[in-house]
């Protein structure tokens, strides 16, 4: 059983567009809102984002601090929207920068996962 939940989430980390159109899919089953099913399959979409892109980005570069480059960037886009709303709104709303952060982290790393995936394959290439 483990071996089979360590295989699918292998399957979901390496190609995490998969599991966002099948969250997208199972939470419209169960929903019948698109925007929720959307919502849900951002937020468990990003979780395997995360692990792709510090994957990807150890095996191109030769680092092992892909995940905590990720960690600083995504801490420091939630600094600057707390300074932000604290420039405009003279208060700080801790939930609206977590959920800007954990949307805008997920735009970030679907790029980047875009990236580094030709990039990837450069890589590959050019070592043969």
């Amino acid at each position: 059983m483990i071996q089979f939940i360590a295989g699918l989430y292998g399957v979901f980390a390496t190609i995490p567009f998969i599991s966002f159109f099948i969250v997208l899919l199972i939470a419209f089953i169960i929903t019948k809102d698109k925007k929720e099913s959307l919502k849900w399959s951002v937020h468990i979409s990003m979780l395997f984002l995360l692990s792709a892109v510090a994957a990807m980005f150890d095996k191109i570069t030769g680092s092992f601090a892909g995940f905590w480059w990720i960690i600083l960037l995504l801490l420091f886009f939630g600094g600057l929207l707390i300074w932000l709303q604290w420039k405009v709104r003279q208060r700080i709303l801790l939930t609206r920068v977590i959920r800007s952060v954990w949307l805008l982290g997920f735009l970030v790393l679907s790029f980047t996962y875009v990236i580094l995936f030709f990039v990837g394959i450069i890589h590959y290439y050019g070592q043969t």
